[in-house]
């Protein structure tokens, strides 16, 4: 998920992304849209892992502190493309 109008993107797993949307466009009252949905058999491995590898990217967001926030660039971005194999391009270019 991607907080418009800032460098701030979610990075988590939901049974339910779209229900997941509506709670967190509410928990931060700013305008924020799903970047990319991936399915996956071991989504805690990796939702785990890629919270690892931008460990030193993560921001408290939200009235409670949330910190599955990371703050991207246009490299990580496609770095994330790459490692979930799936076309983040187009939607990073329209981000920069």
């Amino acid at each position: 998920m991607h907080c418009k109008n800032t460098c701030l993107y979610k990075i988590g797993i939901s049974q339910w992304p779209t229900n997941r949307l509506v709670d967190i466009k509410r928990s931060v009252n700013m305008e924020v849209d799903l970047l990319v949905e991936v399915e996956c058999d071991q989504a805690a491995t990796l939702e785990w892992q890629l919270h690892a590898i931008f460990r030193t990217q993560r921001r408290s967001f939200g009235k409670d502190g949330h910190t599955e926030w990371f703050e991207l660039n246009i490299f990580d971005l496609i770095y994330l493309g790459f490692v979930l194999n799936v076309e983040i391009w187009p939607v990073a270019c329209e981000l920069f």
